[in-house]
């Protein structure tokens, strides 16, 4: 339970601070993601560190059951599978890119979203 205590406080205070982050400056976030439609290397280096940190999670946290520390778990599934889809298949997730559209409206989302689940799990790391 360590091990998640420590990735709920890492994961958690850096979600808080990119949510935050968003909230406060929708119009760079609208950018950097516009950049990151652009660029192929930035899809690919996106992609390669979607691996490098899924694969890292999966190999020493892949705790299933009813516990808050699956959180952990799945969001290292999920960066694997986005790695593993933005390193093989650059074409189909630069046309999944295009056809996402990121306002300011769903920029307030992602942000709130992330500094919400940033809270709860700095919350769960130190308390739990």
């Amino acid at each position: 339970m360590i091990l998640s205590h420590t990735f709920a406080m890492i994961i958690g205070q850096s979600m808080m601070v990119i949510g935050l982050g968003v909230l406060l400056n929708p119009d760079v976030y609208q950018k950097v993601v516009e950049e990151f439609r652009k660029s192929e290397g930035l899809r690919y280096f996106g992609g390669w560190l979607g691996v490098v940190l899924g694969v890292t999670f999966i190999s020493v946290h892949n705790i299933w059951g009813w516990h808050w520390s699956v959180i952990i778990t799945v969001m290292g599934w999920i960066w694997f599978i986005e790695g593993v889809y933005f390193t093989l298949f650059p074409k189909l997730a630069k046309q999944f890119l295009e056809a996402y559209q990121l306002g300011d409206p769903a920029c307030r989302i992602v942000g709130a979203f992330s500094l919400g689940l940033g809270s709860a799990l700095t919350f769960l790391g130190y308390m739990y």
